[in-house]
């Protein structure tokens, strides 16, 4: 069984091959809530990161399904479970239709895309997430088809896990709301109650090791996050220039500190090849520590938590 029983089908043209699922990862759109205004993203031309869900849940209830379950997407990007890295390549992507974060207050919140919003909204912080994000409510019915959709994906692969895209993405992603919003343990263990009556429910986590484990990744991807991203302004930047691959190099580093290095490097080259080359060093030098200051500045809290676009291209 690939295909779910009480969904519409709207096929993706952007699958990468086969998979076997061992994972759920479940994500916030962040996107407005008119229904198929994601779906209509994800399938149309505007979509140049080829990215999609498994599986799209509108705020009525309506279950869409873009693609056969055993088909790789590109929905987690850079991501780590069970000590396997690129979640694309085991998972399957359900995307819960909602605006995302939200900035603001419980009585008034605004999205990304400057939608404001009053009703249904909740605080929700927590290890993973951060401080200070409000969050709009899944409505009842998509709580209910989420847990529809993860019992019928649990009788073809029995042993499948699930997660959210901010535990397998940690320090990148903070989709989808936390556990006091969607509580993905209860749609875990199904059967346990009424999944639409238990928003609002806390779920503390009751392993230590546990905790410390998703610290760990924590800090891990999110160095990578910071690097990856430090290093892809970098190439956009330097391409065609002959410091570039310095520059590249200069943008993998983890602290300020190291930049020093760099500049070093730079000064020995200028010492070398004479003083023309002054103009050229410090033009690239100043692009490679705006980055990094942007890089240091910028919060994982903050921007579009549409799927991921990064793929692992070795595998697509």
């Amino acid at each position: 069984m690939h295909r779910l029983t009480d969904a519409e089908w709207r096929p993706t043209k952007n699958t990468f091959g086969l998979i076997d699922p061992t994972l759920i990862v479940v994500h916030e759109t962040s996107s407005r809530l008119a229904k198929y205004n994601c779906l209509n993203y994800l399938l149309g031309k505007g979509n140049k990161s080829r990215v999609a869900y498994h599986v799209l849940i509108e705020r009525d209830g309506t279950i869409v399904q873009l693609a056969d379950l055993n088909r790789k997407l590109r929905h987690a990007g850079r991501s780590s479970w069970g000590g396997r890295k690129w979640c694309n390549s085991f998972s399957i992507g359900i995307g819960i239709v909602g605006p995302g974060p939200l900035k603001g207050t419980t009585d008034k919140a605004k999205s990304w895309f400057r939608e404001t919003y009053t009703d249904g909204l909740i605080a929700g912080d927590s290890q993973w997430h951060g401080k200070g994000h409000i969050w709009l409510k899944p409505t009842p019915e998509q709580m209910a088809s989420l847990q529809r959709v993860v019992d019928e994906i649990k009788q073809a692969y029995p042993d499948i896990d699930i997660c959210g895209h901010y535990q397998c993405s940690p320090g990148r992603k903070i989709d989808p709301p936390p556990t006091n919003v969607v509580d993905l343990e209860a749609i875990k263990m199904s059967g346990l109650g009424n999944v639409g009556e238990g928003i609002g429910d806390l779920v503390h986590e009751t392993s230590h090791d546990v905790q410390i484990k998703a610290e760990d990744t924590h800090k891990i991807l999110s160095k990578q996050s910071r690097e990856y991203k430090a290093t892809g302004a970098v190439k956009k930047t330097a391409v065609g220039v002959g410091l570039g691959g310095m520059a590249l190099e200069a943008a993998n580093i983890a602290n300020i500190s190291a930049t020093k290095t760099y500049l070093d490097t730079v000064n020995a080259f200028i010492s070398s090849y004479g003083v023309p080359m002054l103009v050229l060093a410090c033009f690239v030098g100043f692009v490679v520590l705006q980055m990094i200051q942007e890089w240091k500045a910028e919060s994982h809290e903050e921007g579009r938590y549409e799927p991921s676009g990064e793929a692992n291209d070795a595998a697509s």
